[in-house]
């Protein structure tokens, strides 16, 4: 899913079945564009270049696909495997394949170089300034540049299906295959944590907020400056959970499984707080704050002086 974070909620979604579709919301009802539909692709990813208003997405089949309100171009990419993703950078993106990357010039609208590898991708995320590639031997590849690869060593034991990092508050995260988050904290002290049961497909960190899905069907909300970190779970679907975004404002998640569902959750709590406000004539009991709001959220009375639990 990306987002066009423009006022009418535009956002753009990419299916295994050859679905690109284009979606805008208006007062709680969502009305969809279809862009391509052709099972003959199986997209794994896609970015909308905002200020063009052009979509890209690319395909396990080895498609890249540039979509434009009057325009459409399909480039094959070969000699770096099934497609899985891609990073963008100005006006050049790397695409990234289970063996290999190649690099696209948008302006050109060209592939002009590509890079195997000697080893398999498993996963491809990014540290908030380089791409980052783990593969199966329990390695991470920081593409510093198309030329410069910097190679390490995981820290973790298992092998990564997904990573996110937070360089203001020097704060690092490794999903694992297992379900397993191992969280690294300023000090560079490692802490396992533990409320997915199977593979972690994606996480994100706002702030001290880490946000991470898994193949359970949840979204789990994380707080790591709290003393003890435990997961809120902030969505609940009866299907994997391949991929997750926010809004504009970052007060909604979307989340996408495997059977093509789209589920949207709000996780403001001020606008949790101004909701329930608008409809309580007393406040919550504490026990209740922590069913509806979460026990790791401060309580905050309502009206007038706290409520007895």
């Amino acid at each position: 899913m990306a987002f066009y974070n423009d006022k009418d909620n535009h956002f753009v979604t990419c299916s295994s079945y050859g679905e690109l579709t284009k979606h805008s919301l208006k007062g709680g009802k969502m009305t969809n564009q279809e862009l391509i539909n052709n099972k003959a692709y199986d997209f794994r990813d896609v970015f909308v270049d905002r200020v063009k208003s052009i979509v890209y997405a690319v395909s396990r089949t080895g498609h890249f696909v540039i979509k434009s309100d009057h325009n459409e171009t399909i480039l094959e990419v070969t000699g770096i495997g099934a497609l899985r993703c891609m990073d963008v950078a100005s006006s050049q993106m790397i695409l990234f394949g289970e063996q290999g990357m190649a690099l696209f010039d948008a302006n050109s609208r060209t592939i002009v170089r590509t890079h195997p590898f000697s080893f398999k991708t498993v996963a491809v995320c990014n540290n908030g300034q380089y791409p980052c590639i783990f593969d199966d031997q329990g390695r991470m590849h920081q593409v510093k540049s198309f030329d410069k690869i910097e190679t390490t060593k995981v820290p973790v034991k298992g092998q990564v299906t997904a990573y996110a990092c937070n360089t203001a508050n020097k704060i690092t995260t490794y999903g694992m295959s297992d379900g397993t988050i191992y969280y690294i904290n300023p000090k560079g002290e490692t802490q396992k944590l533990v409320g997915h049961r199977s593979r972690i497909t994606k996480i994100k960190i706002i702030n001290w907020r880490i946000h991470s899905a898994s193949y359970d069907g949840k979204v789990n909300l994380w707080l790591a400056d709290q003393p003890k970190i435990e997961p809120m779970t902030i969505i609940t679907t009866d299907g994997w959970i391949l991929n997750f975004t926010f809004d504009k404002e970052n007060d909604n998640v979307w989340c996408g499984d495997q059977v093509g569902t789209l589920t949207e959750s709000l996780i403001s709590v001020p606008m949790m707080r101004q909701m329930l406000k608008k409809k309580l004539k007393r406040n919550l009991t504490r026990q209740e704050w922590d069913y509806y709001i979460g026990r790791n959220i401060p309580y905050e009375p309502f009206i007038g002086k706290e409520a007895r639990p």
